[in-house]
C-alpha cells in the first residue's frame, strides 16, 4: 500500500507563473473559443489568477494562443466536466505523466 507521505516531494506540481503549489489555489487551462466550442490550446494548468494577470492571450510556456482561461473545477465537484477538461486530446483516457 502506498500512502501520500510516501510520495510527497516526488513529483511537485507549481503554477508557472508565480512558483506556487499549483494545488494552493483555483486552476485554469487555456482555450481557443469562448462557450462550449472551445478546445484547450495545450496541456498546461496554472492558477487561475495567474492567468488574470498575463500581459497578453499567449501560454507562458509552449506560447500557444488563447481566447480565454477556464477554470477547473474539482474532481468531486464536477467529475465528468473535470474529466473532460483534463482529457486534452479527448481520447476518453488519462495519460499519467511521471516526474
Amino acid at each position: 500500500m502506498i500512502f501520500a507521505d510516501d510520495i510527497s516531494g516526488q513529483c511537485h506540481a507549481e503554477c508557472a507563473v508565480c512558483f506556487e503549489d499549483l494545488c494552493a489555489e483555483p486552476v485554469a487551462l487555456f482555450y481557443d473559443a469562448e462557450g462550449p466550442t472551445g478546445k484547450r490550446v495545450c496541456q498546461h494548468f496554472f492558477h487561475a489568477a495567474c492567468c488574470a494577470e498575463l500581459p497578453g492571450k499567449f501560454c507562458p510556456l509552449c506560447n500557444q494562443a488563447f481566447e480565454e482561461p477556464r477554470t477547473l473545477p474539482g474532481p468531486t465537484e464536477a467529475p465528468r466536466q473535470w474529466f473532460s477538461m483534463v482529457d486534452f486530446d479527448q481520447s476518453g483516457g488519462l495519460t499519467r505523466v511521471l516526474c
